[in-house]
């Protein structure tokens, strides 16, 4: 629908009419859902050239996606300039009060995170939650976002401690406000599935593991989120010797994230899923099927695998 209004809207208005470029942003942030990541920068960068030939600024949303997408991408260097650009003009402009200031720090956040600057992430995503704790409410869905951030930093830190707390809270609203199926609550059984991992807790992993797979995600084929689940599951049982179960699961989650692999975010990584399948095979003592796999996610390029 949105392609056919970006037709119909550049044969009679012209390509830099402001509904044009509207629709075209909105095309590109529909492909960032879909993680067509290539297709959306190519909208999005001429969205932000022509607004700038045409009025000689930046809009701040639109630089705000861009931003976002680079750092999806893993072009960090690309989305740094843009979210300390948008950030500083919010602040100026409405404050750091105002409900869509948050969002951007927490984006900014996210890309040090990413980067491993976790001392200068961790004072934006507080002050992030803090904001939106006051100003939205506990219950609101930005504020949820932001509990889900903060406990992803804490975890990538080593401090699951600080982490349980603002996921198993998240999880308890989401649950409540948003019911069990919904993406956003899927995502939060995830996050604090792999927490639950990492305390060497597998059977609660499990629990909520399988829940989490109730979760309705975008359908599609860029759609990996119901696969890195599958793989997460897969690893919760072989850690508990569940070979037979773990199997299958492994199997698929591998496939899945590697078939959407131009679509995955940085911090899922479809070369983890395939050293999990080679320590499932060591582990059950199938070494014959252990080596074959080692030679197979080789040759897909993921490096050598090890165990996880």
């Amino acid at each position: 629908m949105f392609s056919k209004v970006l037709e119909v809207r550049r044969r009679t208005l012209g390509g830099n009419h402001p509904a044009t470029l509207i629709t075209m942003n909105d095309l590109a942030v529909l492909y960032v859902a879909e993680g067509k990541y290539a297709d959306a920068e190519s909208l999005l960068t001429e969205v932000v050239d022509l607004r700038r030939r045409l009025s000689g600024e930046e809009q701040p949303d639109i630089l705000y996606y861009l931003a976002d997408l680079y750092s999806r991408e893993g072009k960090y260097t690309l989305a740094e300039p843009l979210f300390l650009q948008v950030l500083e003009r919010r602040r100026r402009v409405y404050g750091e009060e105002h409900p869509g200031t948050p969002r951007i720090m927490d984006g900014l956040a996210t890309l040090y995170r990413l980067e491993g600057r976790y001392t200068e992430a961790e004072p934006l995503n507080t002050k992030a939650l803090e904001v939106e704790r006051r100003v939205l409410g506990e219950e609101h869905p930005n504020t949820l976002s932001s509990m889900t951030a903060l406990a992803a930093l804490y975890q990538e830190e080593g401090k699951n401690f600080e982490a349980e707390p603002l996921l198993t809270k998240a999880l308890e609203v989401d649950r409540h406000v948003l019911g069990p199926k919904d993406s956003t609550t899927g995502t939060c059984l995830t996050s604090l599935a792999k927490l639950r991992l990492a305390q060497q807790k597998f059977a609660e992993a499990e629990t909520l593991l399988r829940e989490s797979l109730n979760a309705k995600d975008s359908e599609g084929p860029y759609s990996w989120q119901p696969f890195e689940r599958r793989g997460l599951l897969g690893l919760s049982l072989m850690k508990q010797s569940k070979f037979a179960e773990a199997e299958p699961l492994l199997l698929a989650g591998y496939r899945g994230l590697q078939q959407r692999k131009s679509a995955l975010p940085v911090a899922v990584s479809v070369e983890q899923a395939g050293e999990r399948i080679v320590e499932l095979y060591t582990r059950w003592g199938k070494a014959d099927q252990a080596a074959q796999w080692r030679q197979q996610v080789q040759a897909a390029g993921l490096g050598t695998p090890g165990s996880k």
